[in-house]
């Protein structure tokens, strides 16, 4: 599925990016509650999860390219889960596109990567675990635009709970 309009609304886009091996529809709950509340608009970004984070940068890249195109607004907001979450903040890292994002809300995202020793499937199997060398690389880099950071202790698969906390950064 490719990546659409979940909502209208003359405020802020707000562009959602789903974690791995999910889609858009993940966001079905929030997007019902954001239209209610009259924010937006609301824009579901698909990718294709399996695939490198850096490739995904660059469809993240187009597809924000043209929801500020299509809104006139300089900037989006962006809400991710999960993997999204370290796609996101792979965009923002890059100077060029800092400036289109004025904040950012990350949802259970193993920022310091998943302790998970099974099978995780695609390019994402070599980013993903907490001693990825992607990872590593990427912990003392400063996020360069306001983001919060929200994950639960009783997460079984960002775990230990603190893999998410982007208070170091």
């Amino acid at each position: 599925l490719v990546g659409r309009k979940m909502a209208s609304g003359g405020g802020q886009p707000v562009v959602l990016v789903h974690g791995y091996s999910q889609n858009r529809a993940d966001f079905l709950a929030i997007v019902w509650k954001f239209r209610r509340a009259g924010l937006g608009p609301l824009y579901g970004f698909n990718y294709p999860w399996m695939d490198t984070t850096a490739r995904n940068v660059e469809r993240l890249a187009r597809f924000i390219a043209a929801v500020r195109a299509e809104t006139g607004k300089p900037s989006v907001d962006l809400i991710a889960h999960s993997m999204g979450g370290l796609v996101c903040l792979e965009y923002i890292a890059d100077e060029a596109h800092k400036d289109r994002v004025r904040r950012c809300v990350t949802i259970a995202t193993p920022h310091a990567g998943v302790q998970w020793g099974g099978p995780i499937l695609g390019a994402a199997s070599r980013e993903i675990r907490a001693t990825s060398v992607f990872l590593l690389e990427r912990r003392a880099r400063v996020v360069g635009v306001p983001c919060l950071s929200i994950y639960s202790p009783t997460d079984n698969v960002v775990f230990p709970a603190e893999t998410s906390a982007l208070a170091l950064r």
